[in-house]
């Protein structure tokens, strides 16, 4: 229970300190999804049912946005 505080909190910390200072948006992205990733487990870490439904919901909600940033990436010039 501990270690996967621990390691939804490095997965944070290593996500928004690697995507500081990224010139590339692919780059930026992958950080971005490390760091969002740590959020979600850290929701999961709470083991109630609101934990998990607020997980589920922002698995949702980064789904669609990532889904619509990665249409825009490949479709610009």
């Amino acid at each position: 229970m501990n270690l996967l505080l621990f390691c939804s909190l490095i997965s944070i910390v290593i996500g928004t300190l690697g995507a500081l200072n990224q010139s590339k948006l692919k780059r930026l992205l992958a950080y971005s999804g490390i760091s969002h990733m740590g959020f979600i487990v850290l929701g999961l870490n709470l083991l109630f049912i609101e934990g998990y439904e607020i997980s589920y919901v922002y698995i949702t909600i980064y789904i669609i946005t990532m889904l619509s940033i990665f249409l825009m990436v490949i479709n610009s010039p």
